[in-house]
């Protein structure tokens, strides 16, 4: 197989790739006459062409992989392809997030305490929506 070829197949590979792949599961993938090594070097020769030709992305090597990103400085047109629904809360969520903003560090029970229902459902959602997070764990027993 060609190098140009080899090249072709690594780059439609990253494209169609969901997460990083390791150079070993490239080389795997292009046949037994590849080696990891090899694959870096035509991933390096991919980049720079990239890089050269001022492409709107590049590769990188991501958790032990690799994988196809975009350029960071192009963050804000790719926001747009994206627009943010306004966020909603409910009225559970939003007297949870009051609470906690006026009294942190807040624990769950206090939380309970001040509001007379269990929270915990309200808490994970707020934490899964990143308006709050877990700063630690307080030494009192419950």
């Amino acid at each position: 197989m060609e190098l140009a070829e080899k090249r072709r197949i690594l780059e439609a590979l990253l494209l169609a790739a969901a997460e990083p792949v390791s150079a070993q599961k490239l080389a795997g993938v292009l046949g037994e006459d590849a080696t990891p090594s090899e694959v870096r070097a035509l991933l390096a020769a991919l980049e720079a062409e990239y890089a050269e030709a001022g492409r709107g992305f590049r590769i990188e090597e991501v958790a032990g992989g690799f994988q196809l990103r975009t350029l960071p400085e192009l963050a804000p047109w790719l926001q747009r392809l994206r627009p943010q629904p306004p966020l909603r809360l409910s009225r559970a969520a939003l007297e949870t997030l009051a609470i906690i903003a006026y009294k942190q560090p807040v624990t769950r029970a206090e939380l309970e305490h001040v509001r007379g229902v269990d929270v915990g459902a309200v808490v994970a959602s707020l934490v899964e929506r990143r308006l709050v997070r877990i700063a630690g764990h307080r030494e009192v027993p419950g």
